[in-house]
């Protein structure tokens, strides 16, 4: 990564990071953090993954899309640069290599453009932190830690600790920290960075935002909203003007995709991006909070390197029946395999050819006052929801 932005004149200097890593919640914080800022009228881009509706909607700035002009033009040497690496015998940078060369890319055009020498830029680790793709600058103004818990452990380790330690690695001298509460393993991982880097951890308490709306649906989203509220007076600090009032403004107005979503009613459908353990316990308090007791007809579609089981034995009070489709991919679990998986805790299973057809079956189950939850990989919720767009205009 470091060759290949090098290639490109390393445009993630122009760059004053935040940056985003843990295991559940990244996504969600970012977007808070985000919305306060261009709540407060801070010019900042913004990087994140995976896209769950729009190929786009990683890239950002001021709040807005990168456009299809800005992406091909920023695409064009960025996929240069890579098939010069391929011919000279060096590894072809990866699909997240070369969407993080194009944000970076990207945010230094902008300040370019807003003639600043460089622009704030919240950028969200993919996977790890010490050596994800992202992390490619010796410095940062912030480094933001979310709930680290396992998850991608063929990559990043076995235990929570080797875990934590990737995960740490976006600390770096110089900068400021701050983590959401973590286990007693976790902290201790963090406060050692933090110790060896010289640098002050915070800790965010979610209790400050229990009075505040927030855009975002679910309980858990308080612990989010609470990381980017401590994020944001951090910023303040370093002499960002950001008032309670932006802070306030940006967490009831930040939106985020697949995050515990409501798509419509009669009856009621969502969707959520839950594909570990951790999420799912999450997604499991979000619906309990929504509707008590009550079970759902879901919808389930996992990447085979997940825990499914846990997730599927977490998922089962909750779970009336269940429809399982393939995610598109190499990683897809397939529909029959999770179906085999789920009838350890579920009775009523059935393996689905489609996503379209898990989704006209599980609404029918459920009729009007019945409830309909997709859960799983992010990038299978598309899917869902082009699949109930056609549904809901054929029915209108």
């Amino acid at each position: 990564m470091v060759r290949y932005m090098r290639r490109l004149n390393n445009p993630q200097n122009a760059c004053r990071l935040v940056q985003i890593a843990g295991t559940n919640g990244k996504g969600s914080t970012g977007a808070f953090l985000a919305a306060i800022l261009k709540a407060a009228g801070i010019r900042a881009g913004r990087f994140c993954s995976p896209a769950v509706f729009c190929e786009r909607e990683t890239i950002s700035f001021d709040g807005e899309m990168i456009t299809e002009e800005e992406f091909a033009s920023c695409m064009e040497p960025v996929s240069n640069a890579a098939q010069s690496m391929a011919e000279e015998g060096l590894p072809h940078p990866t699909v997240f290599e070369v969407e993080t060369a194009v944000a970076y890319l990207f945010f230094s055009r902008k300040a370019a453009a807003v003639s600043e020498d460089q622009v704030l830029a919240v950028v969200e680790a993919g996977m790890g932190g010490a050596l994800d793709a992202t992390n490619v600058t010796e410095e940062n103004l912030l480094a933001v830690l979310t709930s680290i818990s396992m998850d991608h452990m063929s990559f990043l380790g076995e235990s929570l600790r080797e875990i934590a330690v990737q995960k740490a690695g976006i600390i770096k001298r110089g900068g400021m920290a701050v983590t959401a509460p973590q286990r007693p393993e976790v902290f201790g991982v963090l406060s050692e960075r933090c110790r060896e880097m010289d640098v002050n951890l915070l800790v965010s308490d979610p209790k400050k935002t229990e009075n505040m709306e927030l855009g975002l649906s679910g309980p858990f989203q308080r612990e989010n909203g609470a990381l980017a509220l401590e994020a944001a007076c951090c910023l303040r600090k370093m002499g960002y003007r950001i008032s309670d009032a932006a802070i306030e403004k940006g967490l009831a107005g930040a939106r985020w995709p697949g995050r515990f979503q409501k798509l419509g009613t009669d009856p009621d459908v969502w969707i959520d991006g839950a594909h570990n353990p951790d999420g799912v316990c999450r997604l499991c308090e979000a619906f309990k909070a929504q509707y008590g007791n009550r079970k759902a007809i879901m919808i389930a579609g996992i990447f085979q390197d997940k825990a499914a089981e846990e997730m599927v034995s977490i998922m089962s009070p909750y779970m009336r029946s269940l429809y399982t489709v393939t995610p598109k991919g190499p990683r897809g679990m397939p529909a029959e395999t999770l179906k085999d998986i789920a009838r350890r805790y579920c009775p009523c299973v059935t393996a689905c050819g489609s996503v379209e057809e898990a989704l006209k079956l599980a609404i029918k189950e459920a009729g009007k006052e019945g409830v309909v939850l997709s859960f799983g990989s992010l990038s299978y919720l598309h899917q869902v929801k082009e699949a109930y767009d056609q549904y809901a205009g054929k029915i209108m």
